[in-house]
């Protein structure tokens, strides 16, 4: 069984690292140093339950304890990254559990500090509370240390899955029943038993018929369910009601269309235009022609992605 994008398996052990679990970041202003670059994180989709608390989803839906619970909350979940970050003052090396909005703005800065991430620390910031919750990032001076003596002390993947443990002990993924009372025990009852798990690309336009401007919201969404595919839709509509009449009237003469004006915003790119554009951008140009990409990818992994959906 596999969480998010580096998932192992799920073995109830405990981490040899201080603290077994993710940490969530806590009010105020918190500074860490990064001890991987953003490629390294681990991306997945995390449930809450009430008596359960926070766990990993599985990303199967027909046997994920959190997709299958009877719960409405339970069932929804939200996107999260899993970064390993030194604290500077201790150097104590943890897992911090990042929300997508933070995420998004440390991706920001990874573009303008060279592709990078760790080479200096960086002021977490968090303010509000529940839905109002706001975070903000503010980066300290450049200084170069050795992180290599850090990036082995935890292990990121084995700490999801001991929270995943914790939560649901005696979970069966191939029954996918659990006797822990978050979801009383059963799955919640389905229509089709293998429903296919998400897609990881949707057709979109070419590039020549791209526009420029700022990039939609991602449909990955806060408090959403993951992003398996949707549900067929049937294979024949009624069909439509017949069209009322109408008078005739008198046959008129053809009129030429007038030619479209140019649409100046239209543009063609080329594989070298994409090669000499920033990550950042790259990020905005995947999502108006509505690319799957995420923050961890590469640069040269979101040129691929683009070149392989648009190339002729």
């Amino acid at each position: 069984m596999r969480f998010g994008k580096r998932a192992g398996k799920i073995e109830q052990t405990q981490s040899n690292a201080t603290g077994d679990w993710p940490k969530n970041l806590r009010d105020g202003d918190t500074r860490v140093r990064f001890v991987t670059e953003i490629e390294d994180w681990i991306e997945y989709w995390e449930h809450f339950d009430d008596q359960a608390k926070f766990f990993p989803c599985t990303e199967d839906r027909s046997s994920c304890p959190g997709c299958t619970s009877d719960s409405e909350r339970t069932r929804k979940a939200s996107k999260r990254y899993l970064a390993p970050v030194l604290d500077p003052r201790t150097g104590r090396v943890y897992a911090l559990k990042l929300p997508m909005d933070l995420a998004n703005r440390l991706s920001l800065r990874n573009d303008r500090n060279g592709g990078t991430i760790t080479n200096r620390d960086y002021t977490l910031i968090r303010s509000g509370k529940g839905l109002d919750t706001e975070y903000d990032v503010e980066q300290e001076e450049r200084v170069a240390i050795d992180l290599t003596v850090y990036q082995d002390v935890i292990d990121p993947q084995e700490m999801l899955a001991s929270q995943f443990a914790g939560a649901w002990p005696d979970f069966d993924p191939d029954r996918g029943v659990s006797t822990k009372r978050g979801n009383g025990g059963r799955r919640r009852a389905r229509d089709e038993e293998d429903e296919p798990r998400r897609t990881r690309q949707q057709e979109s336009p070419t590039i020549a018929s791209m526009r420029r401007g700022v990039a939609p919201a991602s449909p990955e969404v806060e408090g959403g369910e993951p992003p398996f595919e949707k549900e067929p839709e049937p294979e024949q509509a009624p069909p439509p009601p017949p069209p009322a009449p109408r008078r005739r009237r008198a046959a008129a003469q053809p009129q030429p269309e007038p030619e479209p004006a140019p649409d100046e915003d239209v543009i063609e790119i080329s594989e070298d235009d994409l090669r000499n554009m920033p990550r950042s951008e790259l990020i905005n140009l995947a999502r108006q022609a509505q690319v799957e990409v995420t923050l961890t990818m590469s640069r040269d992994q979101i040129i691929d992605i683009l070149l392989s959906n648009f190339s002729s």
